[in-house]
């Protein structure tokens, strides 16, 4: 095997290791974004301004 392509392949298990820490890191922020919006839209039925729709 040529020093060319050794490197490649040792390159590509590092991206694809980086790439899972990256999609751990966004998954765990989407999480914790979705758990502070939860926390933040108000419960119940939302109000109606009783005016016309502007179309």
């Amino acid at each position: 095997m040529s020093t060319v392509a050794a490197a490649g392949i040792e390159g590509a298990a590092g991206s694809v290791s980086g790439f899972a820490d990256a999609f751990t890191v966004c998954a765990a922020a989407a999480g914790a974004c979705a758990v502070v919006a939860g926390l933040l839209v108000p419960r119940g039925k939302p109000e109606g301004t009783g005016g016309p729709h502007a179309h």
